[in-house]
């Protein structure tokens, strides 16, 4: 998988983990006291934006996810994947 399609995948990954906790970018600001700027984390979730490592992880643990799972579900997702979300297809 190329790095713009990772990006994008795990963009729209995260973005549906924000979704289902019912929290805006900018509760997410807040709740990382600052640490995620909303613009950034939107930039992330349309894979505009690359992340570290660290900060993926930093990320996970502010909506209580595992990063090793939610990583995991993004590499071996089908190549044609649907956000349950909102039905777009992340490719």
């Amino acid at each position: 998988m190329e790095m713009e399609k990772i990006n994008k995948a795990l963009g729209h990954k995260l973005r549906e983990i924000r979704t289902s906790r019912h929290l805006s970018v900018r509760a997410v600001e807040d709740k990382s006291g600052g640490a995620f700027k909303a613009s950034i984390l939107s930039a992330y979730e349309r894979g505009e934006r690359a992340m570290t490592v660290g900060r993926f992880v930093q990320l996970c643990e502010v909506y209580g996810a595992t990063a090793s799972e939610v990583l995991d579900e993004v590499i071996t997702a089908p190549e044609h994947h649907f956000c349950s979300e909102c039905g777009q297809q992340v490719s």
